[in-house]
């Protein structure tokens, strides 16, 4: 009799947790996620992955580094069944784990899915990463001492797998190390502005058919290209990230030297500088002569309102003004 009962609450708490799961992956079918244009148009070759981890952590060495394995697998995937297809499997895949995990267990993973939306894909592939961890380490654990339980064995394997993928893909997307590196570029500055909540509103649509070049996450961590539809961004003929907002007359400052002739600035801010500067030289021969060009940013000051030094936004836009060629700046706002 007591072991009817307490069969019946461990399946009474396994339908709470894939109910719980399965309306948080119907919620993000419906709202999406707050990387979901970020890594869509990755998985279309748009834009790159690593360029725009370059901007948000302002990580020289994430520059035009290769994703590996994980993440290109991810965006294979996510390319032939869409972002939220693939985040609301992940969900589900986690439901399924949890359903004979200790009510502890269940209590912390759900806590982490209910933080999903907030903080979206860093937060599914972190938690994915470690229930995986603790699942393989479960049946490792009954794997050995060796029964030739061939089928216990390969269900160890397949899990294994699945924990390196994932542990692999946290750490491309959300590795701590990366946030730290942020802040050493930067001096300390606004680390805690990528960790804040996604803030949901409805994403700006916009009816142009250019060459756009969007602003990538910014010193605030608002990343301009979530705040505009699906729709728009396919509409444009090609999409660049380049840093709108900075004054690139200013990293000349960078070269400083205190009074012992020592940089005071570090030697990862100056990295990040070269390489950003070089991206710049890249791009820029195709941004000037656009037949049609739209710079898309949350600007804090339209580029025509600045004043003297003047933001890379206002030099493209008076350079092709020089050639006859008419650019259309965007505001984004993302209240």
């Amino acid at each position: 009799m007591i072991q009817n009962s307490e069969l019946k609450i461990r399946q009474g708490r396994a339908v709470v947790v894939v109910a719980v799961f399965a309306l948080l992956a119907l919620w993000l079918l419906i709202t999406g996620t707050p990387l979901e244009n970020t890594l869509s148009l990755a998985a279309e070759r748009r834009v790159g992955l690593d360029t725009l981890l370059f901007y948000q952590y302002r990580d020289a060495a994430l520059f035009e580094k290769p994703l590996g394995f994980a993440a290109n697998f991810m965006l294979a995937v996510i390319g032939g069944i869409g972002s939220r297809v693939w985040w609301g499997l992940i969900l589900l895949l986690q439901a399924a784990l949890l359903t004979r995990a200790r009510l502890v267990t269940q209590l912390v993973f759900i806590a982490f899915a209910a933080a999903v939306p907030f903080w979206g894909e860093p937060i599914l592939v972190w938690s994915s990463a470690w229930l995986l961890l603790i699942v393989a380490v479960r049946l490792l654990r009954r794997l050995f001492p060796w029964r030739q339980n061939y089928a216990l064995l390969t269900k160890t394997i397949l899990t294994v797998v699945a924990t390196v993928f994932f542990f692999a893909i946290a750490t491309s997307l959300a590795s701590p190390l990366q946030y730290l590196k942020r802040q050493q570029t930067l001096g300390g500055v606004s680390t805690y502005d990528l960790m804040r909540a996604y803030r949901f509103g409805q994403r700006i649509e916009l009816k142009e058919n250019c060459v756009a070049v969007i602003n990538p996450p910014d010193l605030r961590g608002v990343n301009s290209l979530e705040l505009i539809t699906r729709k728009s961004l396919q509409s444009f003929s090609a999409i660049g990230l380049l840093d709108l907002k900075v004054v690139a007359e200013n990293y000349r400052l960078l070269g400083m030297k205190d009074a012992q002739g020592r940089p005071l600035f570090s030697d990862a801010a100056r990295a990040y500088a070269a390489r950003e500067m070089a991206l710049a030289a890249r791009l820029m021969p195709e941004i000037l002569r656009a037949p049609q060009l739209c710079l898309i940013a949350n600007f804090d000051t339209l580029p025509a309102a600045e004043k003297a030094p003047y933001s890379r936004a206002r030099a493209i836009q008076d350079a092709r003004r020089k050639l006859g060629l008419d650019t259309k700046v965007v505001q984004l706002s993302n209240n």
